[in-house]
């Protein structure tokens, strides 16, 4: 939606967009106000604020714009949202400078955790000047804007005008309307791409913002951390965590960690590998997280500042600044060569620019973590002239530990004290680009690391730059995979390997030939067939149930057999409508096979209907497709009172006569859950493009 209030910059037109407008004239410069959207259906709350500074000075309304002017101190107004917005536009104009005045204007926005959200300026004019969320006018300029963009999704905008470093006060500022959107709320569901993702607790690529294990479940049915996850393509890695979680998997090869509570998995299309619970001793709490330079200002830069990466706080200080040195946010293009990014794009512009300016600038910084981290990796880059840096690291008891240094031909290293190893780089002289491999400086720390500084001075004539990469390291999140769930895995197309681990789970290894294991407790198995190993585990309350319902060819049959004395192990051979062998299952600790049929079903045979309690080995009974055939395999499991309501999906499916259809069946049947129906009708073609398909009768 655009609006017709208009501006001229740079001699064209320009329009707020959104679906909501922020028009001055109409809230005024100070109070709160509620906006409708552009259809009129939605509203959102805003509430603006423009204190005065200390000499009495605030911006103002004129001519429809915020207006601020001749200021020595700072004037601030602060625009904040009730609920989260998004793609804020609109202009700062005449943002410039002459003999006695100069403008500078730093935009800060904030997300609903207080973080800062980045801003952006274009077009930059040739008298302006941009450094982070900071635009200063270097020369004069009549009445031009430039557009302010904020992808968001924020909460809140400050507006911060001032004096420039080269006058002693301003001059006048102008801002117009705002547009903007309602920013999408999450859905519940945490979304993965077509490529290859790492969903945990540190995965932010869900578009509505959803994420593992945040608290953050809203759907009906669900709680606390209870996660939906959709993986989509590609060869993903889903650590579902806490909670009852729904995980399904999407094509490609996939590796899920359930993690705790009762969840479900499908695995789907692709050879994957499902854990139930926590996956024992896989690294599963092993995250790959990142500190990053991009969207910090100069204050902050110059001060003090936290930075949440997902699952530790980073706490960033300037510790000392003597001397001619100083420090900013850099934009020079970034050599990151050596540094594991665990996947994450490395932000080719985003660094730490310190400049020393003489043999008496020194400057030194801090990064303190709220929890120990290993294989710190990040690069000092552009480290020449006769600049020298000195890195120490310190674990969580103040100790200094190692650093390790890697260094282009034009650095130098040496041991300043300390830990063992070279902890110092001095530049040998000249000068190259920022991203050059000669001046290029690769950090790494094994740790368990606390704490790092970082110290930049100069110890010749050569001025020293230095440009500081974002900084990646490793975090061990506590384990949230302690207790056993009762897990729902379904393995689908693929040669799956599924894990059940501890609680009692229904394993479904679906199509292919699967490797299946129980762990702990009472497990059953379904959706098997030729190619599958299945291991039902020992552990806990033992109980494993083997379910082969469904899994012989059209017309086949099999046949088990024990090879031990407790029966608990042993291979099933499939044969086809031929008596050809087909193939083999192995399975082994399983301690029973689920009934097919309930006793009093009616099973036809040459000699009429007879019980199916009353068939054994050697029968003959009467197939659909086949005709007469000879049983070869006879299992019977008693269920009792106390087992079906400890495990009510054990209990028998009751169909009506008649409820198939027409005359179908012909009298009340009980069934197991997975016993398969035979439904052929106009809808099993259009559904599942067959007439005839086998359903399972828990399914009908």
């Amino acid at each position: 939606m655009t609006y017709n209030t208009t501006w001229t910059s740079a001699g064209a037109s320009w329009q707020p967009a959104g679906d909501y407008l922020l028009d001055w004239d109409l809230t005024g410069a100070d109070g709160a106000t509620t906006l409708a959207s552009a259809t009129g259906t939605e509203t959102i709350g805003v509430t603006v604020s423009t204190p005065t500074n200390g000499r009495c000075d605030a911006f103002t309304l004129q001519d429809g714009q915020l207006y601020s002017n001749d200021v020595s101190q700072p004037t601030i107004s602060e625009i904040a949202f009730d609920t989260p917005v998004s793609d804020v536009n609109f202009q700062l104009i005449d943002v410039d400078a002459g003999c006695n005045w100069d403008d500078q204007v730093t935009v800060l926005a904030y997300d609903a955790d207080g973080n800062l959200v980045e801003v952006d300026f274009a077009p930059i004019a040739a008298v302006q000047s941009v450094s982070g969320n900071t635009i200063e006018g270097e020369a004069g300029l009549d009445d031009t804007g430039i557009t302010v963009s904020v992808a968001g999704p924020i909460i809140k905008l400050v507006i911060i005008h001032g004096n420039g470093p080269d006058a002693a006060t301003s001059g006048h500022i102008k801002v117009s309307d705002l547009g903007f959107s309602a920013a999408e709320m999450p859905d519940g569901i945490v979304e993965g791409t077509e490529g290859d993702d790492v969903i945990d607790l540190g995965y932010d690529g869900d578009p509505e913002g959803d994420r593992v294990d945040a608290g953050d479940a809203l759907l009906p049915g669900e709680a606390g951390d209870d996660d939906i996850v959709q993986a989509g393509g590609g060869d993903d890695l889903v650590r579902a965590g806490a909670g009852d979680d729904e995980v399904t998997a999407g094509e490609g090869h996939d590796t899920v960690f359930g993690g705790s509570g009762d969840d479900r998995v499908w695995g789907e299309d692709g050879n994957d590998v499902i854990y139930g619970d926590t996956g024992g001793a896989a690294p599963e709490t092993t995250l790959r997280e990142s500190f990053n330079w991009e969207g910090v200002t100069d204050p902050q830069i110059d001060s003090s500042f936290t930075q949440d990466t997902g699952s530790v706080t980073v706490s960033y200080t300037r510790l000392g600044d003597t001397g001619t040195h100083f420090s900013e946010p850099g934009s020079d293009p970034v050599n990151g060569d050596g540094i594991d990014t665990g996947g994450e794009t490395l932000d080719t512009d985003s660094t730490l620019h310190s400049e020393t300016g003489g043999m008496c600038g020194t400057g030194t910084f801090q990064w303190a973590f709220s929890a120990p981290v290993e294989n710190v990796e990040f690069n000092v880059n552009d480290l020449d002239g006769d600049g020298v840096v000195t890195i120490r690291a310190y674990d969580a008891e103040g100790n200094e530990i190692p650093v390790t240094l890697a260094a282009g031909t034009g650095i130098t290293l040496s041991d300043a004290g300390g830990a063992a190893g070279a902890n110092t780089a001095s530049a040998n002289g000249g000068y190259a680009g920022s991203d050059s491999d000669g001046y290029n400086l690769q950090v790494s720390i094994a740790g368990p690391v606390a704490q790092i500084a970082l110290e930049h001075s100069q110890d010749g004539p050569g001025n020293s730059g230095i440009n500081v990469t974002d900084l990646y390291f490793d975090v061990t999140v506590p384990d949230t995979g302690a207790e056993d769930g009762d897990d729902a895995l379904f393995g689908a197309d693929g040669d799956d390997v599924i894990y059940g681990e501890g609680g009692e789970d229904y394993i479904n290894g679906g199509a292919g030939a699967d490797t299946m294991s129980g762990g702990d407790d009472r497990d059953w198995f379904g959706g098997v067939g030729l190619g599958d190993q299945i291991d039902g585990g020992e552990g806990g309350e033992d109980w494993d149930t083997l379910d082969l319902t469904g899994s012989t060819s059209p017309g086949g049959s099999l046949n088990v057999t024990y090879t031990t004395e407790d029966r608990e192990s042993g291979f099933v051979t499939y044969r086809d409508a031929d008596g050809t062998e087909t193939g083999t299952l192995d399975f082994q600790n399983i301690e029973q096979v689920v009934p097919c049929f309930t006793p009093g079903t009616l099973i036809a045979t040459p000699k009429g209907e007879v019980p199916v309690e009353r068939l054994r080995v050697g029968d003959r009974v009467i197939t659909r497709d086949n005709g007469i055939q000879e049983i070869k395999w006879v299992g019977v499991r008693p269920v009792g009172f106390a087992e079906l309501a400890r495990a009510q999906h054990l209990s028998p499916i009751h169909i009506r006569a008649g409820a198939l259809g027409n005359g179908l069946p012909e009298r009340d049947m009980l069934l197991s859950p997975n016993h398969r129906v035979l439904v052929a009708n106009d809808r099993t073609s259009l559904y599942f493009d067959e007439r005839e398909v086998l359903a399972a009768a828990k399914h009908l």
